[in-house]
């Protein structure tokens, strides 16, 4: 933590040695002990909820994960039979395959058959008709534009 070497703490060792004198020393160095002891079991006491909350966030993140890749896998294996389904009916028979899912009740696939429909034969939209230019307000002054 500190970096010290052994010349170091010989060093701070000699220097208490005569600040506080040979009578004090050991005493001294009792209560420094006891109060890093102290000091470690504090750290402790607060470091233990904390650690308790990283573990259940992990665990929660970890979860989270899992159900994710689950729905991703359930997601591309419908992707791909759909994908097999529609490659199967061909693009003409798209909206055949629509009318048969849904009257089969695989709504999933009547879904993506009526995206298919849609995808190949995009409906007409109507062009919007133009909007008259409004007139000018009057001049309040009574001047006809001159």
């Amino acid at each position: 933590m500190f970096n010290l070497g052994f010349t170091h703490l010989l060093i701070l060792g000699v220097i208490a040695l005569v600040v506080i004198g040979p009578e004090q020393l050991p005493e001294m160095a009792r209560k420094f002990a006891k109060l890093l002891n102290e000091l470690r079991r504090a750290k402790d006491e607060i470091m233990a909820p904390m650690n308790e909350f990283h573990a259940e966030a992990q665990r929660m993140i970890n979860d989270t994960q899992q159900k994710v890749n689950q729905d991703i896998s359930k997601l591309v294996e419908m992707r791909d039979k759909l994908d097999a389904e529609i490659r199967a009916h061909g693009s003409d028979n798209n909206t055949q395959a629509a009318t048969t899912s849904v009257a089969t009740g695989n709504s999933a696939t009547a879904n993506n058959a009526a995206i298919a429909v849609n995808s190949v034969t995009p409906p007409s939209t109507p062009k919007p008709e133009p909007t008259p230019t409004a007139t000018p307000p009057p001049d309040p002054k009574g001047r006809d534009g001159q």
